[in-house]
C-alpha cells in the first residue's frame, strides 16, 4: 500500500472517530520512515503539499541547499497527529505534534492555524494571537485568509475590543461567506446592544491602521505568484501556470486571472465562453426542474444565481426588432411588467430589457438581453435585485462576467477576432482603473500614446540628445517609477539607469516603443550590455546626477534589482501594441458604414461612427465606444411616445 492509500484510510477512520487506530497507523509511517532529519549535509527535506509552497519558500529564504521531497508527506503526518490529539483534547501533545509538522513545512497556513487553535483550548491567549499573526507571510488561499482574520477577531472580541473585532469579521466575510463570522457579528451587537452591522471600509482602514493588522492577501505573495505565472507562460507550460491564474483569482479576484471554457450547443452550433468557476446543469435534468426545451445552456455562479441561454426560433439580423417586440408584448399579455428598456448598437446588437413577474407572491425583476446569433434569437437572462435603480443595476451587470459572457456568443464559424481585442482593451482598461489611474492616465498606456515619450523621440529624432531631452527624460522617469519611501536611493539609481536604457534605444533604433522595454528588462544582460556599448556617447553633465553607472554595470546583484524595478514599473506597457492594433481595426471597420451618426465617447473623448437603426419608439438607447468599450447612453432624437 503506497503512502497515499495509507493516509485514505487513516482518513477515513479519523472521519469515523476511530482515533487510537488512526494514532497508531501515523506513528508506523513515521516510525518507518527513512528520513529522520529535516536538514544534512546536501539536502533539506521539506514535505510542501503543492507548487505554490514550494515557490514561496523558494522566493523568500533562497535556500543554499536542495530541496528534496520526501515520498512520505511527513508534515502531513504530523499534522494529522496534532489534529488527532486535538480532537481527544489532548492539546499539550497536539502542540508538540504541529510543531513538528511546522519544522518538516514551514510555509503552511493550516498547522499554523491548528496550533493556534490548541494554544487558545489551553488558554494560551497571547500565544494563540502570535501563532495566528506567524501564518500571515504564507497565507496564498481565500479561505485562510477568512479564518485568519476571524481568528484575530476572536481574539479582539475577548479583549472587548469590540469595533475592531467587527472590523476583521467583517473582513473575513468579504474573504469567505461564514456562518461562524456572522454569528460572531450578532454577538458583537448583543454586547454592544445594537442591530448587526457590517463595518465600513473607512472603518476597517482605519483600525487596521491603528492597530498594524494587513489588509488583504500579502502583495509579496501575490508577487511571487504572479511573476512565477508569467515564467512559465514564457516557458509554454500552460497547465502549471492556469493552476497559479486559478490561485490568483481567488485571492485577488481580478479578472486577468479569470480562465475561461469554450461550449457548443450541437443542434444551433453556438459557442459560449464561460468562466471556468461557473456549473453547467445537465440537459438530461431540465424536465426535472421544469426547464424549458429551448434551453440551451443554463450556467449556475458561485453566488447561486442562474444564467440562462434560451432560443426563441430562427431569426436573421434583420429581424431582430420585430422578434423583440413580439415577444415584449406575449409578456404583457402573461402581466409582466416592462421596467425599461434599452438597446445597444455596434459590434453586437443587443435589445436589452428589465422585466417584472410574480413569483410565489413576490415580485422579481429579471433582466433579458435579446440578440441574434448564428441565425437565431438568443435571449440570455437572470434575476437582478428589484430595490436598486436599474441605471445602477445595468452598469454593475454590463461589466460583470455575465455582461461580458453575451458578448461571448457566437456562431461556430463567426469571425471575432476584432471584438475579442475590443474586449481585452476593456478588460486593460478597468485594470488599470482599479490600480488608481485617471481614465487618461489609463488610456495614454493602453493605446502607447505617453505624450512626455513622444516629445522625447521628437526632440531626439530632430536635434539629437538636448536639455529639453533631458529634462523630459526626467519627468517620464519620475512618472513611471513611482517613490518608494523605503528605500528612495536604489529608486533614483533606477531612475538614472532607465534614462539611459531609453537614450542607448533611441540611439540604435529611432522606432522604439516603450513595450520593448518590457521585453528587454526581462534580460539583464542585455541592458547591461546595450547601456555598456552606448555609455561613452552620453558626454552629459546632467545625466546621470547620482549614479557611478560602470560600478552598476559590473556588480551582478545591484544590477539585477535595478532591472527589476525598472521592469515592474514599466509593466503597464506590455500589451500595448495588441491594442493599438485593436484601435486601429476598429476605426477602419467604422470609417466604411454609411448612414452614420458621429458619437463622442464620454471616457476616452474618442469621436466614432454609429448605425442610425434605432426605433423612434425607444426614448433612449446604449452603444459601445470602439476605443474603450465604455457603455454610452443615448437620447433618441426621433423618439415619439
Amino acid at each position: 500500500m503506497n503512502y497515499q492509500e495509507k493516509i485514505a484510510t487513516i482518513e477515513a477512520k479519523i472521519k469515523n472517530k476511530e482515533f487510537n487506530s488512526a494514532e497508531q497507523d501515523l506513528l508506523q509511517i513515521i516510525n518507518d520512515e527513512k528520513i529522520k532529519n529535516v536538514e544534512d549535509d546536501k539536502y533539506i527535506y521539506y514535505s510542501f503539499y503543492n507548487y505554490i509552497e514550494t515557490l514561496i519558500y523558494w522566493r523568500k529564504y533562497n535556500p543554499s541547499k536542495k530541496i528534496l521531497q520526501p515520498e512520505n508527506n511527513i508534515a502531513d503526518v504530523y499534522y494529522l497527529l496534532g489534529f488527532i490529539n486535538f480532537e481527544t483534547k489532548n492539546y499539550g501533545n497536539a502542540i508538540q505534534y504541529l510543531d513538528k509538522a511546522i519544522e518538516w513545512n514551514p510555509v503552511n497556513s493550516r498547522i499554523r492555524l491548528e496550533k493556534a487553535d490548541a494554544l487558545r483550548n489551553i488558554g494560551e491567549i497571547e500565544r494563540y494571537r502570535i501563532e495566528i499573526e506567524k501564518t500571515y507571510p504564507y497565507i496564498y488561499e481565500s479561505s485562510y485568509m477568512a479564518k485568519y482574520y476571524c481568528e484575530l477577531g476572536w481574539y479582539y472580541s475577548e479583549k472587548k475590543i469590540f469595533d475592531l473585532a467587527n472590523a476583521l469579521y467583517t473582513q473575513s466575510v468579504s474573504f469567505l461567506n461564514t456562518d461562524l463570522a456572522k454569528n460572531e457579528l450578532m454577538y458583537i451587537a448583543q454586547e454592544e446592544h445594537r442591530e448587526p452591522r457590517f463595518s465600513t471600509k473607512e472603518e476597517i482602514s482605519k483600525l487596521f491602521k491603528e492597530y498594524n493588522i494587513p489588509f488583504g492577501i500579502s502583495n509579496e505573495i501575490i508577487q511571487f505568484i504572479y511573476e512565477d505565472s508569467q515564467n512559465l507562460l514564457k516557458e509554454n507550460k500552460v497547465q502549471l501556470a492556469n493552476y497559479l491564474y486559478r490561485a490568483l483569482y481567488d485571492i485577488t479576484l481580478d479578472k486577468r486571472f479569470m480562465l475561461y471554457v469554450d461550449l457548443k450547443d450541437e443542434k444551433t452550433k453556438i459557442i459560449v465562453k464561460i468562466p471556468e468557476i461557473w456549473r453547467t446543469l445537465n440537459k438530461e435534468a431540465y424536465g426535472k426542474f421544469g426547464i424549458s426545451d429551448n434551453t440551451l445552456f443554463l450556467f449556475i455562479t458561485p453566488q447561486n444565481e442562474n444564467i440562462s441561454v434560451v432560443c426563441d426560433g430562427k431569426c436573421d439580423a434583420g429581424q431582430l426588432d420585430v422578434a423583440y417586440k413580439l415577444n415584449i408584448e406575449n409578456m404583457k399579455k402573461q402581466g409582466a411588467t416592462i421596467e425599461g428598456e434599452y438597446s445597444i448598437i455596434g459590434q453586437k446588437n443587443i435589445k436589452q430589457v428589465f422585466v417584472l413577474v410574480k413569483q410565489n407572491e413576490k415580485n422579481v425583476r429579471i433582466y433579458q438581453n435579446y440578440l441574434v446569433v448564428n441565425g437565431y434569437l438568443i435571449n440570455v437572462s437572470w434575476e437582478v435585485p428589484s430595490d436598486i435603480p436599474i441605471e445602477q443595476i445595468i452598469e454593475i451587470e454590463n461589466n460583470s462576467f455575465k455582461g461580458q459572457f453575451i458578448w461571448s456568443l457566437k456562431g461556430e464559424n463567426e469571425d471575432t477576432s476584432s471584438q475579442d481585442i475590443m474586449n481585452e482593451i476593456n478588460s486593460r482598461l478597468n485594470e488599470l482603473l482599479a490600480q488608481g489611474m485617471s481614465t487618461q492616465e489609463a488610456m495614454e498606456i493602453i493605446f502607447g500614446n505617453n505624450p512626455v515619450f513622444r516629445e522625447i523621440k521628437e526632440e531626439f529624432n530632430n536635434n539629437g540628445i538636448t536639455p529639453k531631452v533631458i529634462s523630459a527624460l526626467e519627468n517620464l522617469s519620475n512618472q513611471i517609477i513611482k517613490d518608494v519611501t523605503q528605500d528612495p536611493y536604489w529608486y533614483d539609481v533606477s531612475r538614472d539607469i532607465f534614462k539611459l536604457l531609453i537614450l542607448s534605444n533611441l540611439l540604435e533604433n529611432k522606432e522604439f516603443t516603450l513595450p520593448d522595454l518590457v521585453e528587454q528588462t526581462n534580460n539583464v544582460e542585455f541592458v547591461k550590455n546595450i547601456i555598456t556599448k552606448n555609455l561613452d556617447k552620453f558626454n552629459i553633465p546632467e545625466l546621470p546626477k547620482n549614479t557611478n553607472v560602470k560600478s552598476i554595470l559590473n556588480t551582478d546583484k545591484p544590477l539585477k534589482s535595478i532591472v527589476e524595478i525598472i521592469h515592474k514599473s514599466i509593466l503597464p506597457y506590455e500589451r500595448t501594441e495588441l491594442q493599438k492594433q485593436g484601435r486601429k481595426e476598429m476605426q477602419e471597420k467604422e470609417n466604411v458604414k454609411s448612414n452614420a451618426i458621429m458619437v463622442k465617447c464620454p471616457v476616452c473623448n474618442t469621436e466614432f461612427k454609429l448605425n442610425w437603426n434605432v426605433p423612434a419608439s425607444e426614448k433612449t438607447f446604449y452603444c459601445k465606444c470602439p476605443n474603450c468599450n465604455a457603455e454610452i447612453k443615448k437620447v433618441n432624437p426621433n423618439y415619439k411616445g
